[in-house]
């Protein structure tokens, strides 16, 4: 019997390990989750920007083309005038200012573009690290769970033992009203009786 209750508590353990493990794999799944939603939100954010940066080029490469032709018109119609070569010279200027400008936010941009694919890189390795431990973890809850089917057959196994045991002797030990010292069957019978089975 002590057996048998060792065995429960045994079992008992390593049922509230197995929840232990059931909850941990429920909380990496959720990590995971996260980390997935992260990284979509980065790759949409990093979509975005590329387009915005593309919008920026072409209105700015337009906005030159259209300045240049402006420019190009006042110089041909001002050619002998010292206002046309001024302003030729400040359009110059200008243009040249607001291309480094541009270049500058490319940079940037791209810089920013850096940052964000090392962050996906980041977002999947630990995705990737998430998914072997709910691997890991669920191996372990197999071998646990196997484990506790051993352990519930060996308890029955135990039962049904003790149990035989038990019912192949059954002593009458009530004592007499007139002899307190002695049992109803002695012992001996109960010897006798296993001798026989």
């Amino acid at each position: 019997m002590v057996s048998i209750k060792s065995k429960n508590e045994e079992l008992a353990g390593r049922k509230a390990e197995l929840e232990r493990y059931e909850l941990k794999i429920r909380s990496l799944e959720q990590e995971a989750m996260v980390c997935e939603s992260k990284k979509n939100a980065i790759e949409k954010e990093a979509s975005v920007i590329n387009k915005l940066l593309q919008e920026k080029v072409k209105i700015v490469t337009e906005s030159l083309n259209a300045e240049v032709k402006i420019k190009q018109e006042l110089i041909l119609k001002y050619n002998n005038e010292e206002k046309a070569h001024i302003e030729t010279k400040r359009v110059h200027s200008k243009a040249v200012a607001e291309l480094e400008d541009t270049k500058t936010q490319l940079g940037n941009i791209k810089d920013m573009l850096v940052r964000k694919a090392y962050s996906i890189a980041q977002l999947t390795e630990e995705r990737n690290t998430l998914r072997s431990s709910i691997e890991r973890a669920e191996a372990e809850k197999e071998l646990l769970i196997l484990d506790k089917e051993k352990a519930e057959e060996l308890i029955k196994k135990l039962e049904d033992y003790y149990k035989d045991k038990l019912t192949a002797c059954l002593l009458y030990t009530s004592p007499s009203p007139r002899d307190l010292s002695t049992s109803r069957m002695p012992s001996s019978a109960c010897k006798k009786k296993k001798k026989k089975k």
